[in-house]
């Protein structure tokens, strides 16, 4: 008896049953020009063939321009990356979201490879991968977009760095060309070296009183570092502060969560101030606030905070979070604060479609979407799926990264753990389907309920007429947030 589309998809997804899900940072993007934008290449380090060009087009995937990297020195290998990124804000084992849109061209054994590194201060790698674990897949002479979601090393204390290698072959006529744009290397974390772990306080700006200092100290709450601000100036107020951080990335309607540890020692009138911020980009705030509404209540141990922020004004500067020591108007008045482990992250999920549909026996391709909010306290999240045949069959899969192997009439883009989410379909009058996706449909079929910060793939396959009889939708990266 011949085995339909759907049998088919349950055995591949059968092969890997066992699901960890991949977390996925949002929001904060780490690169420099990573869309090109600038109209030229500045932030980007090119190590070039003899032959190779790498510059800015505008011939783009949004926006007004993107990048071209060509090679036709064989055999070869041109280069190009964003590197180092995110020193003292990428901390090890931090979940790493890479997106970006490319096409190309390639012959006589030319390839392209995206690979990620985690970077060692003063030279090294602490670990390195291959993106979608081989040659970039499917680049077409249309732009499409690919999402990973990796996570980073035991030493990250020289950042991360993201590579696009361009390899030709060494047959003559060999050639490796790649159009690249929205290139976004992110994570969850806004704060830059929050935890001191650098060793020193970069990443902080400081406003000293006349005998405040502000250093890094091996009193951590947890690491090796935290630091400590000390201020001695009567009736005066030392400030250090995480400024304009989640620029581009926290808008109206998103929460934003601050946390840290902290402990104290104040005399005669000294008090610690935390505050935050909402930025207008170009200068001014939008609303500021005390966190706890009082003075933080510091003792002399470290003690945990944590508060959730609704963003409710204008943050196109980003925000910022602000501790202050101030000291009374008296003599002998003093406030030390002892910081560690501070964390600024926001909670908006993402959607991004990627991976190239083929066309069916109604049109063009069949196409992913969704509604409601990848949110994990909403419980709203619907897949959807339309431009199938009318009256056939269909069934949503999720996966735990994208690939790109040839199925059916068309493309299987979800990879890694799959699974399959049922039940099967019908895509009716309008060639279309919804599923909707509580936390009760992942356990039920053998997957973790997603988690702030966690990224899955989802895909639709369906039942047509023509050719092998089946096909697939293209592929939605989902990121969950609060």
């Amino acid at each position: 008896m011949k085995t339909n589309l759907l049998s088919s998809s349950l055995m591949l997804a059968c092969a890997s049953l066992s699901l960890s899900l991949a977390g996925a940072a949002q929001s904060n993007d780490l690169t420099n020009n990573g869309d090109f934008e600038l109209g030229d290449t500045s932030g980007w380090q090119e190590f070039p063939t003899a032959t190779s060009t790498f510059t800015a087009t505008m011939d783009a995937n949004s926006g007004s321009f993107g990048a071209e990297l060509q090679n036709s020195d064989a055999p070869s290998g041109a280069v190009i990356k964003q590197a180092n990124l995110g020193v003292g804000a990428v901390q090890p084992g931090d979940t790493i979201r890479i997106s970006f849109a490319a096409k190309g061209d390639s012959a006589v054994g030319g390839i392209v490879f995206a690979e990620f590194f985690s970077e060692i201060a003063g030279g090294g790698t602490s670990s390195s991968e291959f993106l979608g674990g081989g040659p970039l897949f499917s680049l077409t002479s249309d732009w499409q977009n690919y999402c990973f979601t990796t996570t980073a090393g035991p030493d990250v204390s020289g950042g991360v760095t993201l590579q696009f290698a361009a390899v030709t072959g060494a047959a003559t006529g060999s050639f490796s060309n790649l159009s690249l744009d929205d290139v976004s290397v992110s994570i969850a974390e806004f704060a830059s070296n929050g935890g001191f772990e650098l060793g020193d306080t970069s990443g902080w700006q400081e406003f000293p009183t006349a005998g405040s200092t502000f250093a890094a100290t091996s009193d951590a709450n947890t690491g090796s570092f935290g630091a400590e601000l000390n201020n001695p100036t009567e009736a005066a107020a030392a400030v250090i502060k995480q400024a304009n951080v989640g620029k581009g990335s926290i808008n109206i309607g998103d929460t934003v969560n601050v946390t840290f540890a902290a402990k104290g020692d104040l005399g005669v009138g000294g008090v610690i101030f935390a505050e935050f911020f909402t930025e207008i980009d170009g200068g001014g705030v939008s609303s500021s606030q005390l966190l706890g509404g009082a003075p933080v209540p510091v003792s002399g141990t470290y003690q945990d905070f944590s508060f959730s922020i609704p963003i409710t004004a204008d943050a196109s500067g980003g925000v910022t979070l602000q501790m202050v020591a101030v000291t009374g108007a008296v003599s002998g008045s003093f406030a030390n604060l002892t910081l560690d482990d501070v964390s600024i992250t926001g909670s908006a999920g993402s959607t991004m479609n990627y991976c190239l549909t083929s066309a069916n026996s109604v049109g063009t391709g069949a196409l992913m979407s969704s509604s409601g909010s990848p949110s994990v306290a909403a419980q709203d999240f619907v897949l959807e799926a339309s431009g199938m045949p009318t009256d056939t069959f269909c069934l949503f899969f999720l996966g735990t990264t994208g690939g790109s192997a040839a199925s059916f009439n068309g493309r299987q883009c979800v990879a890694g753990n799959v699974v399959r989410i049922g039940p099967i379909l019908s895509t009716g009058a309008m060639g279309a389907a919804s599923r909707a996706m509580p936390d009760s449909v992942y356990t039920q079929f053998g997957a973790a309920a997603p988690v702030v910060g966690t990224t899955l793939h989802f895909q639709c396959a369906y039942r047509d007429a023509v050719g092998s009889g089946g096909n697939w939708t293209d592929a939605l990266c989902v990121t969950f947030g609060e």
